[in-house]
């Protein structure tokens, strides 16, 4: 079945690709207008028309391309042919442009720097906005809708906007150019500073200064003591009396106010504080001090953490403990030790505890409705992050769940954050919960032969006391109680039955248990064949359930003392008796619904004999000597064959005996049995006796060094079994833990001195051991000396003493030094005692490390190391600037006295070939690179030497450079691009050190401080600029120029309204770089570089209007503009009139008829046999003469909507009249 509905779906997918291969197709379906689309027909068509359906003339091309300038959805039908059938359509959805505008407004008409600039674009519905791109004439852009933006440098400044969408099609950006006029006028700060701001001294005399000094500006003073000035620039004011002021400054321009406000102390200083007297636990806590003061001491108990040192103005603490605390806070200014506020107050910590009353707390009604309420009110409350009140509903609603979901208790957390009235919060963790009842019970047995007897635990749950037990015993049998007691309930008949609870506590809530199997069976037989009953040992036999009862679970038939097996569901048993010979019982076990029915037929089976069974024993004393013995069953004789050396077997009959092999190796033993009265044929039991002589050897000095690594090599032992980590076992009488491995050779230290046994045991491949010991004597060296001064300066002779110690007498001796590194700790020589003069003042070392190495007289080796101090007199060396640029100079300062109060001698490396042995040098650098200058001091008092060093980078000046994108193609200097003239560039500057500054100046796209600026550029050729400077004071500039190219223009028409037969003129208009241009009406047809142009609208065109598409080409990179126009005409809709009218001879009336209904001046006369004329479209005079009827033809045009009215009128003359008297006939006539 699989495999049809493959080949189904493969032949509906075929379907399907033929059906779309077949079908028109157009480029795009969907986009904003002007949207051109390239139509493709099905392959094989011969004939086309195209019907748009946008009020244009269809074309009969094949693959015709279409520009929509209407919005709308056109449902573009193909037809075989002009009049021919339709072959199919495609839908094309047309979008608005997005019409993109912006505003920019100042945010503060004091601040005219900073503008909120506003999307004001009209977004046509279908079209989503993924993105705003906005340059604001200075490099700097935004992705926000409504950015807000300060300009750091006024001027006027070219704004973009660019709205990206979800359709390609309809992106569309605009660029405003100086659309912001940035003011050079300075924003009104009215800062000032004074000094000093507080002061001790009774009268002050206080300095004050203003930031600004503005033009056309008020300047208003207010000291705070009742004495003001309106001094633009620095005033000074005096303060007579002790006390604190708050002096003011207000700026003034138009409408315009900026004010500033300063505290000025005077006097000794006063605590002011800005932090409540109530705060709160386990907050930081930042304590606010406005004391005129500029040093401070505080004092905390401990309870508090301070989180500051305790002497800053404003300490940041955590208060631990709830309560009063004592603070201390001593306030000093200046230096006078009098001026000085010492205050002691105390705050109170709070520790803010929420408890609520729930009601209810518990429950099992579905869903549950809680109210909860706070024991206190508070500031706020947020109830699950959300505002709230004092009192907050909850509802909770069980959520769907099957009936083996466990009814536990559901506890919903309450989440509750509450603020008190001084701030301080508190955090909510209670629970109210949902208790449904849990129906459960528990049978004693779950399955077993009928008559079954089940009893029924109840374990069910519930908040509320359950009121009845109703079971359901699945076979139509139920019973209710109306108490948890267990009871016996008994099933009758066999059968699977599913058990079921139902508990219904005193609030009405009811469960139900998951349902319970309770499988009740019967006794069940089954029936088996057996192929044979009498066989040797080794046969096999097979087993064959028949006629099995569908009913059984499952069943399993068992012999050979129960090691045959078969698997589950299978009815066959095969088994080979391969383990004794005799008789043996078959059992078949029966399970129906755990009632199991087992059988035994008891001796159905005889195995035959013989069996050949040996056995063997090796002594460990005398490994080579084995002792065989016959274990055969059911044999009358049997026959050992034994491997031997010389390649000759050796034979024996004995049921007992042993054997003696030659030497150490694998010997493979035979015993065949044999019984001549079952006729069964000989077996076979064979061994292979691993004959092993064990030696175990090793050797080791008689005489060894402590903690020196030894060889301990037992490879010479014979007969070890290595394997699995296992062979060789080492014990060392110094050390109690033995080491058992399975390589011959290890590696040992002996760390202790003294006498040592060590004892090898090694093991065969039977478990048999030997051991080996060898007794060694361990020596130990202490290596020490000492040296004859400390600390020591460089250079310096210093005499070392050695005071090594020994077991055995010390022969050489190597003293080195580590400054340098080791070297060779092997050159030895005989002198104890040597001196060795040291000269590391260039290492810069706090410590000499020396080391000693001794060596005995038995070889044995030790080292020690000891660190001698070392004094360097030092200086500190500053280089002023450093890092610079190629050709600046630096300035090195060394200072002259050291910690010792000696003066110093120097000698400079300036690492660049020039050098000093004053302490103070300029230096220039000519050459780019790291040189490291080096000070060579000498201590004048001492005779101490040292070298210190630093070191200063030279660089190279910053090379600018960047790279411009446009849309993402990169750009080189002179390219064109098309209008609007977005740039992204982006800084490849490579300098050393961080990039301080660039500055970019692109003249008409703005200037800009940004790294990697976007900058967009109006028609024409604009150079650019990009400065950029390291913080090593060089700088680097580089310029590259763009053009922007655009086609400028329009066209007019003489009309767009017309009737069809009718002509257009069109002119080009307004252009501007334009280099060609093409006119298109929507007839198929492209006219390129013409102007005046005029186009005929056909009589056989169809639809009511078309667009006039006029592409302009620009110069160079041939940029496009697209301008489009609508015309609209109508179709010749003529009407026929019949009329008759009578008309006497030479009566000038005919016009005058005519005109009661239509316009005579529009008459004109098409057809006239007598010659009727119509002159300036006056009625004209029917010459009436005769008696014949005439046919006028007339038409009536309404040039408006292209009407054309046909009369034709029958003129009939009227009849002559013929006098009768009146006169009376007898007949009447």
């Amino acid at each position: 079945m699989n495999t049809i509905y493959k080949l189904l779906f493969s032949i509906s997918i075929l379907t399907l690709a033929t059906h779309f291969a077949s079908a028109q197709t157009a480029n795009v379906i969907e986009g904003c207008v002007p949207l051109e689309v390239n139509f493709s027909p099905p392959a094989g068509q011969a004939a086309f028309f195209w019907d748009f359906k946008d009020g244009t003339a269809g074309s009969v091309e094949a693959a015709p391309s279409h520009i929509f300038s209407t919005p709308g959805v056109y449902v573009v039908s193909l037809n075989e042919g002009t009049g021919g059938s339709e072959v199919g359509t495609v839908t094309i959805t047309v979008l608005p442009d997005i019409d993109v505008q912006i505003d920019a407004t100042l945010i503060d008409p004091c601040n005219p720097r900073r503008f909120q600039f506003t999307n004001n674009s009209e977004v046509p519905t279908g079209i989503t906005v993924t993105g705003y791109l906005w340059t604001f004439g200075d490099g700097s852009t935004s992705s926000q809708q409504n950015p807000i933006h300060f300009y750091a440098q006024p001027g006027l400044k070219s704004v973009s906007l660019e709205i990206l969408t979800d359709i390609a099609g309809c992106n569309n950006s605009e660029l405003f150019e100086d659309f912001i006029d940035v003011s050079a006028e300075p924003v009104l700060n009215a800062f000032f500073t004074a000094n000093p701001s507080a002061t001790c001294d009774v009268p002050a005399t206080i300095f004050f200064a203003s930031g600004q000094t503005l033009a056309e500006v008020e300047y208003n003073w207010d000291f705070g003591d009742s004495e003001s000035s309106t001094d633009p620039t620095n005033t000074i004011h005096q303060y007579t009396e002790k006390g604190v002021y708050e002096a003011e400054l207000t700026l003034t321009k138009g409408d315009c106010v900026s004010t500033f406000t300063r505290t000025i102390s005077i006097g000794a200083p006063l605590a002011d504080f800005g932090f409540n007297d109530t705060l709160c636990i386990g907050v930081s806590t930042i304590l606010t001090n406005n004391t005129a003061a500029n040093s401070f001491q505080w004092t905390f108990p401990e309870s508090v953490t301070l989180q500051t040192e305790d002497d800053v103005k404003e300490p940041v603490v955590i208060f631990d403990e709830a309560g009063l605390v004592t603070i201390n806070m001593v306030g000093q200014l200046g230096g006078d030790a009098d001026c000085i506020v010492d205050t002691t107050f105390q705050v109170f910590i709070q520790d803010p505890e929420v408890a609520v009353i729930i009601d209810p707390v518990n429950t099992c009604i579905n869903p549950t409705i809680v109210n909860i309420t706070t024991t206190e009110p508070f500031a706020s409350y947020i109830w699950f992050d959300v505002p709230g009140e004092m009192t907050y509903t909850a509802t909770y609603e069980t959520p769907p769940r099957d009936s083996f979901y466990v009814n536990v208790e559901d506890s919903v957390l309450i989440e509750l954050v509450v603020t008190t009235f001084q701030g301080c919060v508190a955090t909510l963790d209670d629970y109210y919960s949902q208790q449904l009842p849990e129906a459960h019970f528990i049978p004693t047995v779950h399955h077993g032969c009928a008559p079954l007897g089940v009893t029924f635990q109840d374990t069910s749950t519930s908040f509320e006391p359950i009121l009845t037990y109703s079971y359901d015993y699945g076979n139509g049998d139920t019973q209710t109680f109306t108490n948890n007691d267990d009871h016996t309930y008994i099933f009758n008949d066999p059968g699977e039955y599913l058990v079921t609870l139902v508990v219904e506590n005193e609030a009405g809530c009811i469960d139900t248990s998951w349902a319970v199997l309770i499988e009740v069976g019967e006794p069940i037989n089954i029936e088996y064949e057996l192929d044979i009953s009498q066989i040797c040992f080794g046969d096999t036999v097979t087993l064959n359930a028949i006629n099995i009862d569908p009913r059984i679970d499952a069943f399993n038939l068992s012999t050979d003392d129960g090691r045959s097996h078969h698997c589950e569901g299978e009815s066959v048993l095969e088994h080979a008796f391969i383990s004794n010979t005799g008789v043996f019982d078959i059992e078949y076990t029966v399970d129906y619904n755990g009632c199991r029915t087992i059988i035994t037929d008891e001796d159905a089976i005889t195995v035959n004999g013989p069996r050949a069974d040996l056995w063997y024993m090796v002594n460990c004393d005398d490994p080579l000597v084995v002792m065989f013995s016959d274990s055969s069953q059911m044999a009358t004789s049997i026959l050992w064959s034994i491997e031997d050396t010389s390649g000759v077997d050796v034979t024996y009959t004995d049921s007992f005996f042993t054997h003696t092999f030659p030497e150490s190796g694998d010997y493979t033993v035979y015993l065949e049995a044999f019984n001549e009265t079952t006729g069964c044929p000989g077996h076979i039991d064979s061994v292979v006796i691993h004959a092993r002589d064990l030696v175990p050897m090793f050797d080791l000095p008689e005489n060894l060094c402590d903690n020196v690594l030894y060889d301990l090599d037992a490879s010479l032992s014979i007969d070890v079994d290595d394997d699995c980590s296992k062979g060789y076992t080492w014990s060392f009488q110094q050390n109690g833990r033995p080491r058992q491995v399975g390589e011959a050779v290890i590696q040992h230290i002996f760390p202790n001195t003294g006498i040592d046994v060590v004892t090898l045991t090694v093991e065969d491949i039977n478990g048999c051991t030997q051991a080996v010991t060898d007794t060694v004597n361990v020596f130990t060296i202490q290596p020490i000396f000492e040296f004859d001064k400390e600390p020591i300066c460089f250079p310096n002779e210093v005499t070392f003493t050695d005071m090594t110690t020994s077991d055995t007498t010390i022969v050489a001796w190597s003293y080195l030094e580590g400054a340098n590194g080791l070297g060779n700790i092997n050159e030895f020589s005989q002198n104890p005692n040597p001196s060795q003069t040291f000269n590391f003042f260039s290492l810069n070392l706090e410590e000499l490390p020396i080391f000693l190495a001794v060596e005995d007289a038995l070889g044995c080796r030790d080292t020690i190391q000891r660190n001698i101090e070392v004094y360097r007199p030092l200086t500190e060396i500053t280089a002023d600037p450093a890092p610079i640029c190629i050709g600046g100079e630096v300035e090195f300062v060394a200072t002259d006295i050291t910690d010792q109060g000696s003066t110093l001698e120097y000698i400079w490396n300036f690492g660049n070939g020039q050098s000093s042995s004053d302490s103070t040098d300029t230096i220039q650098y000519i050459t780019s690179g790291i040189y490291i200058i080096t000070l060579n001091l000498t201590e004048e008092s001492t005779g101490c030497q040292n070298e210190q060093s630093i070191q200063i980078l030279v660089t190279d000046p910053p090379e600018a450079a960047f790279s411009a994108f446009n849309d993402g193609i990169l750009l080189v200097q002179g390219d064109a691009i098309c209008d609007p003239g977005t740039i992204n560039f982006e800084d490849n500057s490579t300098l050393n050190g961080n990039p301080v500054s660039y500055l970019w100046g692109a003249g008409a796209g703005g200037n800009s401080l940004n790294q990697n600026p976007t900058l967009t550029f109006p028609i024409g050729t604009h150079d650019v600029a990009m400065i950029v400077a390291s913080d090593y004071g060089c700088a680097d500039t580089i310029f590259s120029n763009y053009t922007v190219v655009g086609a400028q223009g329009n066209f007019e028409m003489s009309t767009n309204e017309i009737c069809k037969g009718e002509s257009i003129t069109f002119n080009l208009i307004d252009t501007m770089g334009v280099a060609s241009w093409s006119w298109d009406f929507g007839f198929g047809e492209v006219f390129d570089n013409v102007d005046p142009i005029s186009q005929t609208i056909g009589e056989d065109v169809i639809g009511n209007s078309t667009i006039a598409t006029l592409s302009l080409l620009s110069e160079g990179i041939a940029c496009e503009a697209v301008v489009t126009q609508d015309i609209f005409f109508n179709n010749n809709l003529e009407q026929l009139i019949i009329d008759t009218i009578t008309v006497e001879k030479g009566q000038d009336a005919l016009f005058d008829v005519i005109s009661d209904t239509i316009n005579a001046d529009l008459l004109t006369v098409i057809e006239a046999p007598l010659a009727l004329v119509c002159e300036d479209c006056s009625p004209p005079i029917a010459d009436s003469n005769t008696d014949s009827c005439y046919t006028y033809i007339l038409q009536y045009i309404d040039a408006e909507n292209c009407n054309s009215i046909r009369y034709e009128i029958t003129v009939l003359p009227v009849p002559t009249v013929i006098a009768v008297p009146s006169l009376f006939t007898p007949n009447g006539d």
